[in-house]
């Protein structure tokens, strides 16, 4: 009888360490479960992440682009307009040449 009650009581025992190993794998599975549900939560961001960084790198290089354009397109405009102010310096220059030889033969014709 008292080896049938302590038999009893080892049995407990177990059933009671197997519920309880039961329980801990279950909390250990819960745990693995969120663990997994984060990892693939934060591998969608940085997917997210990865795509939104490729669209500013190219909206970077096409405004890197434009700038080189429009650095171009200045630096003509600038060299154009230097031409042009050159040629109006050139042109005040003869104007002024011709007004004083006017003003010398007009000199000249009322001295005869």
């Amino acid at each position: 009888a008292e080896e049938e009650a302590a038999g009893r009581a080892e049995l407990r025992v177990a059933h009671q360490q197997a519920s309880e190993a039961r329980a801990s794998e279950s909390k250990l599975r819960a745990v693995a479960d969120d663990a997994t549900v984060e990892v693939m939560r934060l591998r969608e961001r940085a997917i997210r992440d990865e795509q939104a960084l490729a669209g500013l790198r190219a909206s970077l290089h096409g405004a890197e682009e434009k700038a080189r354009v429009a650095q171009a397109v200045s630096q003509r405009a600038r060299a154009e307009v230097s031409g042009e102010h050159n040629a109006l310096l050139e042109a005040h220059a003869r104007l002024d040449f011709a007004e004083e030889e006017t003003r010398s033969l007009k000199a000249r014709l009322d001295a005869a």
